[in-house]
C-alpha cells in the first residue's frame, strides 16, 4: 500500500485531532504530530504508518499480557512515522513480580510464538528464527501483503527456543 500525500495529511490531522481532543499542550504525542506532519519522500512508498502499527498492536495487547508479554512499535514506525518495508514489533516480559525467568521459559515463549503463528493464519508464510542469544524473530505478512516482524525476548539461561 503506498500512501500518497493527502493519506499522509489525512494521518497527521487524525492524531492531531485525538491531541487536541486531550486538552493538553504539553502532550507526548506532539512530537508524533511533528514527525506526521513531515513530508514524506517522494520516491519512497509508505507501506506502515505509525498509527497503522498502533492500530494493529491494541487489539493484540491484552491476549499478549495473558500470555506474560508487553507489546510495542519500534524501528521507523516508531523513530519515523512511517515504514516503507515493514511493522517492527517488540515482546517483552509483562509481569516482573512473576519473574523474568518464568514468562520467558521455553515452553512460555512457544506457546506465545504459536499464537503469532494463528495471527499469521493462511494468508501468509511465517518463519522462525534466532535473532541473537536472548531473541527470536518471526516474520509473516498481514492480509494486504505487508511485512510484520516479531521480536520476542527470553532468557537464554532457561535454554534455547530454536
Amino acid at each position: 500500500m503506498n500512501m500518497n500525500e493527502i493519506e499522509w495529511r489525512r494521518c497527521a490531522e487524525k492524531l492531531n485531532r485525538a491531541l487536541l481532543a486531550s486538552g493538553r499542550t504539553d502532550h507526548p504525542g506532539q512530537e508524533t504530530f511533528r514527525i506526521l506532519s513531515q513530508t514524506k519522500p517522494e520516491n519512497e512508498p509508505v507501506v506502515w504508518t505509525l498509527i497503522e502499527g498502533l492500530e494493529y498492536i491494541r487489539p493484540l495487547e491484552q491476549d499478549c499480557f495473558n500470555m506474560g508479554f508487553n507489546i510495542g512499535l519500534m524501528g521507523s514506525v516508531l523513530h519515523k512515522g512511517w515504514s516503507s518495508k515493514d511493522l517492527d514489533i517488540v515482546a517483552v516480559p509483562a509481569n516482573w513480580r512473576i519473574g523474568l525467568a518464568e514468562t520467558t521459559r521455553p515452553e512460555n515463549v512457544k506457546k506465545f510464538l504459536n499464537w503469532i503463528r494463528y495471527l499469521a493464519r493462511e494468508e501468509s508464510e511465517f518463519y522462525i528464527g534466532r535473532w541473537n542469544n536472548m531473541t527470536v524473530k518471526a516474520t509473516y505478512r498481514d492480509r494486504e501483503g505487508r511485512l510484520i516482524d516479531w521480536f520476542i525476548s527470553y532468557s537464554s539461561a532457561e535454554g534455547k527456543i530454536l
